[in-house]
């Protein structure tokens, strides 16, 4: 898998958050652990407002 990126916004999102588009492109080298998520849904507790929220 290759990358292409613009060199200006990778030295600007170095800048503000100290990582290269480089160096996130490295996660995606070497194994990748694929697993199904089991975990309980997380669905926000009553009365708390949720994506699925309207303002009135």
């Amino acid at each position: 898998m290759g990358f292409q990126w613009d060199a200006t916004k990778s030295a600007a999102n170095e800048a503000k958050h100290g990582l290269s588009f480089l160096q996130a492109a490295q996660i995606f080298r070497g194994t990748i652990l694929r697993t199904r998520d089991t975990r309980k849904d997380m669905a926000s507790p009553a009365g708390s407002p949720s994506a699925s929220s309207t303002a009135s």
